[in-house]
């Protein structure tokens, strides 16, 4: 008797068809109070009115946590990237011999930092959107992933990118902390058929072709004309490990399964419209995993943390309410209303009701002549009951202002009582505010950004293939690297280290430091000029005036103090505000090009004394004579 073919045996499209539903319904059912919680707080940053008020009462929202988001947002970009994003990060050596590689890796990924997210709006963008989630919900995801762009065969744009997955469409493993310790699931709904028949000619995607006859799961056409044909396809996109006999033959080969004798190998499983498998292939990236996380107050057994939105919700809540009845107070006391039977209106201005503002009437519906039913009412004492409310109000705001850590607002036209006296001790006053942020920035958002960096470098190891060393290093350093390496482009021998380099985030650290140093420079511009000394020539001799005494000069270079008040407050064309520092900028441009082409500088600039004057380098003594000594400022600051 032949043996029975067994009934389970399946293709492998939908072994992993099912492998990778199970999952993400798996998922969706313990993720569904998650994102019923990050419903509301999404309903309370949008500010949804009430459905359960009635026409004449107030209904409005005070956007607590909308004001809180947008006060601490800026904050958190500012601290976490400066506007120089080589400073954002610094790059510690795993081996001796990786320090002359590291300039060249760290300009490297400078440049393509400033080049992620492009369709996006660049990284600002991209690490606001990234933040806001993080703020709001207390989590945030993203994927930093390599991508290639081409136009008409050419390669248009090559380089890792930044994108900020919704977290309501992020499926993880729910009994992993961890996102990086096992498997997840993103959905992406509305895809164009189109831009799937792209990739699939790019060897991303295939069997296309077999979604012709489905559609997205959901539909709102329920009588099946649309649902062929339809332009628009869902993808669940499968990350983590598979039974690797799923991942090998044709994808329409049967195969059984027993997932407790098969090797699991990490892959991306993609599923279209829940129904074909349009990629199947383990995974492309040597880093592990192209998700990073972070968390905000997460407690070491949860998943997920607490966002403003959690935390003020009650207040939130409680505050509109206060607000509302006080609004609804002051309509019933200022505006003019009136309760009168409609049916019975002789006596009043023939049928018509004469309103007195200020005025609440009540009347008998059973008299003939409302006239002379009507009771007026004394509405000073309400008036004056409105004063707890007032101050239950207020109690509530700052409440809520101490729960969100949300920094003070400085007004741009402020009283001046309360005013700092100074720049500086406003800044400070701000910073100090800051604390709180600053924590959760060095604590959460320096880690995520830190694992983005690490990604970032195994993607160059991986992928990079050569970049234009001018476009990256810029004209004076791009000149340096073509005498240097004798050529234009930056190659992936260029960048790799033979240690594993730490990636240091320096986003707090630089922020408290142009604080601190800003507020330190302003008040050295008002003590500066009171520290002088005597003027010397060349040869170290003291300048005398005509009244045969010294001439003065400031001990403090007053310049040099407003070219760094200037770099700590990001203004821009700063060598138009202090055009010696063009002047300075162009004489090193000149002296590079000179050695470049082997000439040498043969006629010093002349020093200048006198305030505020940049003190250019020392001439070269005279044979015989002793060499002018550098002139050493207080504090120990040697002059330029």
């Amino acid at each position: 008797m032949a043996k029975k073919k067994d009934e389970k045996a399946r293709t492998k499209g939908k072994a992993l068809v099912e492998f990778v539903l199970n999952r993400y319904n798996y998922s969706k059912t313990n993720m569904a109070d998650r994102h019923a919680q990050w419903e509301e707080y999404y309903a309370d940053y949008r500010g949804t009115q009430s459905d359960l008020k009635e026409a004449w009462q107030s209904n409005y929202v005070v956007t607590s946590l909308k004001e809180a988001v947008r006060t601490k947002l800026p904050i958190y970009m500012n601290i976490l990237f400066p506007a120089d994003l080589s400073k954002s990060f610094d790059i510690k050596p795993g081996e001796e011999e990786d320090e002359a590689a590291i300039p060249a890796l760290k300009d490297i990924i400078t440049y393509q930092l400033g080049n992620v997210g492009k369709d996006m709006g660049g990284l600002f963008n991209v690490g606001e959107g990234f933040i806001k989630q993080f703020e709001i919900y207390g989590y945030s995801l993203s994927k930093v992933s390599w991508i290639e762009k081409s136009e008409k065969g050419k390669t248009i744009f090559e380089g890792p990118d930044i994108e900020v997955c919704d977290i309501f469409n992020a499926y993880p493993d729910p009994v992993a902390i961890d996102v990086n310790k096992s498997w997840i699931v993103i959905r992406k709904p509305d895809v164009f058929v189109s831009r799937l028949r792209q990739l699939e000619t790019q060897g991303v995607y295939h069997s296309i072709l077999d979604l012709k006859d489905t559609s997205q799961p959901g539909s709102s056409d329920t009588t099946g004309e649309n649902k062929i044909n339809t332009d628009r396809v869902e993808l669940l996109e499968y990350h983590g490990d598979v039974p690797k006999s799923l991942l090998l033959g044709k994808i329409y080969d049967e195969v059984q399964v027993n997932p407790f004798e098969d090797d699991y190998v990490r892959a991306i499983v993609t599923i279209a419209n829940r129904e074909v498998c349009i990629r199947n292939e383990e995974y492309p990236f040597d880093c592990g995993n192209i998700f990073v996380d972070a968390s905000k107050d997460k407690m070491p057994n949860e998943q997920f943390g607490v966002g403003t939105g959690e935390d003020i919700q009650s207040y939130a809540e409680e505050l509109t309410n206060a607000h509302n009845k006080l609004s609804d107070c002051i309509n019933i006391i200022t505006n003019p209303m009136a309760i009168m039977n409609q049916q019975k209106m002789a006596g009043v201005s023939g049928g018509i009701v004469i309103v007195h503002p200020g005025k609440v009437f009540f009347t008998n519906p059973n008299v003939e002549n409302v006239t002379k039913a009507m009771a007026f009412i004394d509405t000073t004492a309400q008036a004056a009951s409105l004063n707890p409310l007032i101050a239950f109000i207020q109690m509530l705001e700052e409440k809520i202002m101490k729960t969100t850590q949300a920094v003070p607002v400085i007004a741009s036209m402020p009283t001046k009582e309360g005013l700092p006296d100074t720049l500086g001790a406003t800044r400070m006053m701000q910073g100090n505010a800051a604390e709180p942020i600053k924590h959760i920035v060095k604590h959460c958002l320096e880690p995520w950004y830190q694992k983005v960096l690490e990604i970032i470098y195994k993607h160059d190891l991986q992928f990079f293939s050569k970049e234009t060393a001018y476009r990256v290093l810029g004209k004076e350093r791009g000149a340096q690297w073509l005498a240097e390496k004798q050529r234009k482009e930056i190659k992936k021998e260029d960048i790799k280290l033979a240690g594993n380099p730490d990636f240091i985030p320096r986003g707090v650290s630089i922020f408290e430091e142009k604080q601190v140093e800003l507020a330190n420079l302003l008040k050295l511009t008002e003590i500066a000029p009171l520290y002088m000394k005597p003027a010397t020539d060349p040869m170290g001799n003291v300048q005398i005036d005509g009244e045969g005494k010294p001439v003065m000069v400031p001990v403090y270079n007053l310049e040099e103090i407003a070219k760094r008040v200037g770099e700590d407050m990001n203004f821009s064309d700063l060598e138009k505000l202090i055009p010696e520092l063009r002047e300075e900028r162009e004489k090193k441009e000149a002296q590079m090009t000179a050695n470049q082409a082997g000439v040498k500088s043969t006629t010093p600039a002349a020093p200048q004394q006198g305030a505020g004057r940049m003190i250019p380098p020392l001439p070269s003594a005279p044979a015989g004579t002793r060499p002018p000594q550098p002139q050493v400022n207080q504090g120990g600051r040697r002059g330029k």
